[in-house]
């Protein structure tokens, strides 16, 4: 018989394997976000504070919401994938970016945000910052903290209540609203639907973790002026360089797909938390 020291270990450590529900997961989505906005006003929304804030907020509440509830890690996409869905991620981001570029372009003619969002993507760099600060801060803390709120904590909580497609949909659109800019809205929701499908087809966050970093990880290096060929080469072969995106796309997507399948999660109070065949 487990002692009770045993058995709160295991509870602290692993959950005892219920998801949240749906009042639970919409409460700890809106604690995210309202941490993470407090903490950019208590920072700053500099490079640093900004990243800062999404660690705390959509990193580590999300985290704390699991322990405080002990639900299983697998139900917020805390599970090992295979190693061919996550190289499949990757690749999908690195052609994906450029296609939800080329979709959200019209959206900048359209809502006339031409120099808004020319003096945006300026700014970014304006400070000239370390190409070590510009992946912390661009890609590692986004795509997991991200992630982890958006494809782990609420659609993986709003799936078992309302069904994978549907958590998909709520949790792009949710994702792509809080890009407040209307043609990154776009191109955000194009790659929150890709992740949204590659975390749910598999259990777990990391696929999408990796097309999202992958996808963060080009942008910032054009942005920061890192890979002066590859964006002379986009602007004077655009039709070749969005059928080669689309090649990239569609390659890395189907890898991820064929190497996440989600095996059942235990939902039994007296299981671990853990994933079973």
């Amino acid at each position: 018989m487990a002692s009770p020291t045993q058995n709160f270990t295991r509870r602290l450590y692993h959950g005892v394997g219920a998801p949240l529900s749906v009042g639970t997961t919409l409460a700890a989505y809106a604690l995210a976000l309202a941490t993470m906005f407090g903490a950019a006003l208590l920072v700053g929304g500099d490079r640093v504070g900004g990243a800062a804030a999404e660690v705390v907020g959509l990193g580590l509440v999300p985290l704390a919401i699991m322990r405080v509830h002990e639900v299983a890690p697998a139900h917020l996409g805390l599970r090992r994938p295979r190693l061919r869905a996550v190289v499949g991620g990757a690749v999908c981001g690195a052609g994906l970016w450029l296609l939800a570029l080329h979709a959200a372009a019209p959206v900048v003619e359209w809502t006339a945000r031409d120099q808004a969002v020319r003096d945006w993507s300026t700014g970014l760099f304006a400070d000239r910052p370390s190409l070590a600060l510009v992946i912390v801060t661009m890609v590692i803390v986004p795509s997991v903290s991200e992630e982890l709120t958006h494809r782990g904590l609420l659609a993986g909580g709003l799936a078992p209540a309302i069904g994978r497609p549907l958590a998909i949909a709520l949790s792009t659109l949710a994702f792509a609203v809080l890009h407040l800019e209307p043609a990154r809205m776009v191109a955000t929701a194009i790659l929150g639907g890709a992740a949204g499908v590659l975390a749910m087809r598999g259990g777990s966050i990391w696929p999408a973790v990796a097309l999202h970093a992958t996808n963060n990880l080009i942008v910032a290096l054009i942005g920061a002026g890192a890979l002066p060929a590859v964006a002379t080469a986009i602007d004077h072969h655009t039709g070749p360089a969005i059928a080669v995106a689309a090649g990239l796309t569609l390659a890395g997507g189907a890898l991820a797909w064929t190497g996440t399948i989600a095996p059942r999660l235990a939902t039994d109070p007296s299981d671990s938390g853990t994933v079973t065949p």
